[in-house]
């Protein structure tokens, strides 16, 4: 694993379990306006930063830390354990949610201690018991449209750690990912897994080739044909990824290539009956096949790379390609393994 693969990890690797108790909550979540709003809970993301119990300071499990409350001007609740339903504010120091847990609404009423543009305070009590919970704020977000089409590419554009922008490397600039139709992702890291959306403005990213794999989830700030910002807070950082939208293929246009030659380290080599027959499929979807039976995802991440991802093998295989020629006849490409050139000609079938 490397490059910006992983900061959008933020270094994870490890797994996490959250005991939710059905008690009491005294949060402080801070906020960030989503919309024009005409209370100051509508349309904003709370993040859980501390808890205190009986006023002592708990500590916070991994997952607790990067919990997330939206509150929806229509009156729809969505969080980050992937939990919907509904809430109100039927006094000014009240809050109600109405979760939908296993088919059936449950309701969390809570006293509200503070609440205007940067703070709500809520608190709830059970018996003796006082729980709080602070939150700071996520970002600048926008309630998504889930009717904008999430299958394409995108490209890295912009970086922001804690409200400061971060010069991108040569390497961070030219970073992809895309989010495929069928569930899939891949980035030009050669990393690869699945996503979804488990609720309306969160996507979670699931890196499964990598040596623990890890499912992180993020909070969509904007999601358009054109634009895709999420951010993702996990211990204490707050991480902002803005992309843009970028095409599946810069350069590569034929779908079906037949392999017609090879050379090592500048020496052509005689190939079998069996590497003559070989055939391979770069489908404008990001899909790979080949005769083999082997298949997975490719990507044209600039003009003169090839990046061909085997994922069904029984150890995944990223292989990496310089472009040397391509037009609507042939496609000639080289990689270099461990100090051995190869040199590999395709015809367009």
């Amino acid at each position: 694993m490397k490059g910006i693969t992983r900061i959008l990890l933020g270094f994870i690797m490890l797994s996490v379990a959250c005991t939710k108790t059905k008690t009491v909550y005294q949060n402080v979540y801070v906020n960030v306006p989503v919309t024009v709003t005409t209370s100051p809970l509508v349309n904003k993301a709370w993040v859980l930063t501390a808890i205190t119990i009986n006023d002592v300071s708990q500590t916070l499990t991994a997952l607790q830390s990067s919990y997330y409350m939206t509150l929806y001007g229509t009156g729809l609740y969505t969080d980050s354990y992937g939990v919907a339903g509904y809430w109100s504010r039927p006094v000014n120091d009240s809050l109600l949610l109405y979760k939908n847990i296993l088919s059936s609404l449950s309701l969390e009423s809570y006293a509200i201690e503070l609440s205007d543009s940067l703070n709500l305070v809520i608190r709830t009590t059970v018996g003796n018991q006082k729980t709080v919970y602070k939150y700071i704020a996520l970002g600048i977000v926008s309630t998504p449209n889930p009717g904008t089409p999430i299958n394409t590419t995108w490209q890295l554009n912009t970086i922001n750690t804690n409200g400061v922008n971060e010069n991108l490397t040569a390497t961070q600039k030219l970073y992809k990912m895309t989010l495929n139709t069928n569930g899939t992702f891949w980035d030009t890291d050669g990393v690869v897994g699945t996503w979804n959306l488990p609720v309306p403005d969160s996507v979670r990213i699931s890196y499964s080739n990598l040596p623990t794999p890890i499912s992180i989830l993020y909070k969509i700030n904007i999601l358009t044909s054109a634009n895709l910002n999420i951010t993702k807070y996990i211990n204490g950082i707050l991480t902002t990824f803005d992309f843009l939208a970028a095409p599946v293929s810069a350069s590569v246009t034929i779908d079906k290539w037949k392999f017609s030659g090879l050379s090592i380290d500048d020496v052509a080599q005689t190939i079998t009956p069996t590497q003559a027959a070989y055939h391979m499929s770069l489908a404008s979807n990001g899909v790979f096949t080949d005769t083999d039976g082997a298949a997975g995802l490719w990507s044209n991440p600039t003009s003169d790379s090839l990046i061909i991802q085997k994922t069904n093998l029984v150890t995944p295989v990223t292989l990496r390609y310089k472009i040397l020629t391509k037009n609507s006849a042939n496609l000639i490409v080289q990689k270099n393994t461990g100090g051995q050139k190869t040199i590999e000609t395709y015809e367009a079938r």
